[in-house]
């Protein structure tokens, strides 16, 4: 795969990665291209499955030879077991749907004690929103220089059709107890730990 990859979702991902408990041992990553991030997850996981509506970016994850399950799929239509995943992850894939309708699916699909992690784009609206852009701004070009910013293959939806607050308002209102906060660079991150049974 030669250099390692970087770019604002990868970096917020393995941010959010350090969450994942040591004795997790299955994983789900939703909306997963080519599999970066399936990949990245596996690191943390035993045994992942990944999924993404996009055949040929599941062409080319499954190229790579490792021992992902990765199936063709879209999340509303996905042939999956609820409360089945330690660990459920979606990268950058919130803003291709309805976001109320994907985080009550994503959240049935974690297991109990299990946990959910969602790295997201939003636009920009406020004040707030506008002046941490402009420090992202500044702070990721040292990241930009260095280590170049790799474009996912995978289809793209641009702008997102909520703001940041709006993504925030609907994560608390699906899922209680969530952590909604903004990560460099241009991204926000959420954290949803299942209840144990």
């Amino acid at each position: 795969m030669g250099a390692v990859r970087w770019n604002s979702n990868l970096h917020a991902f393995d941010r959010l990665l350090r969450e994942v408990p040591a004795g997790a041992s299955t994983g789900l990553d939703v909306g997963c291209g080519e599999g970066e991030t399936a990949r990245r997850l596996r690191t943390r996981v035993g045994h992942v499955a990944a999924i993404d509506p996009d055949e040929t970016s599941i062409a080319e994850a499954r190229s790579y030879g490792d021992d992902i399950d990765y199936r063709a799929a879209a999340l509303e239509g996905a042939e999956l077991d609820d409360a089945s995943f330690d660990v459920v992850t979606a990268v950058a894939m919130l803003h291709h749907v309805d976001q109320r309708e994907a985080l009550v699916r994503l959240a049935a699909l974690v297991a109990p004690g299990g946990l959910l992690l969602v790295v997201g784009l939003a636009r920009s609206r406020s004040f707030a929103d506008f002046a941490r852009n402009a420090v992202d701004s500044i702070a990721i070009r040292p990241h930009t220089i260095r280590k170049g910013v790799w474009e996912t293959p995978a289809p793209k939806v641009w702008p997102p059709p909520l703001t940041y607050a709006q993504s925030r308002s609907v994560a608390i209102e699906v899922l209680d107890g969530v952590t909604f906060e903004r990560i460099p660079y241009f991204r926000y991150g959420l954290a949803w730990h299942r209840p144990p049974e």
